[in-house]
């Protein structure tokens, strides 16, 4: 079933190759590893996988090869990618394909936190500490309230 499902889908994608309009598309890229290096490339208007295949290497010419395959007999320039901010990635995108690289989302805001987490961590820790010393100082004041006795009444008031 599985053999009849793939030959079916290159049929089908040189089928619908011959009548595809050129257009101009972005790719989503990333690099795997499971149970060894796999390289992704993902239209991610359509959701079509351009690229899904395990590689030796992840390096320029490695993408080069993947993308120049998974491309072949399609009608489709790669204007853009957006991707990490591995190396060979971004010379492939660069120098290969001659396209805009945008990054992800994730490690823009990995940075970002790496820039302002010590900050926040030392205003949390000075706020731990504070609460610390608020909470011993009202245990001290509950257990001189408990050790407080009034005198009694009598010798408080003289009559």
């Amino acid at each position: 079933m599985e053999a009849e499902i793939g030959a079916f889908g290159k049929q089908e994608r040189a089928r619908l190759a011959k009548g595809m309009a050129p257009k101009k598309i972005s790719v989503c890229e990333d690099e795997t590893f499971h149970p060894e290096t796999c390289l992704v490339a993902i239209e991610p208007v359509s959701g079509f996988i351009l690229v899904e295949k395990y590689a030796e290497h992840r390096d320029a010419e490695t993408w080069n090869k993947a993308i120049n395959q998974g491309a072949e007999g399609l009608a489709v320039e790669v204007i853009q990618s957006c991707s990490d901010e591995a190396r060979g990635i971004l010379r492939h995108v660069r120098e290969e394909l001659g396209a805009h690289h945008s990054p992800d989302l994730f490690h823009p805001q990995q940075e970002l936190h790496k820039a302002t987490s010590l900050a926040l961590e030392s205003q949390v820790s000075e706020a731990l500490v504070s609460v610390e010393q608020a909470e011993k100082r009202v245990l001290e004041a509950e257990e001189e309230f408990q050790d407080y006795r009034p005198q009694s009444a009598e010798r408080r008031f003289p009559a």
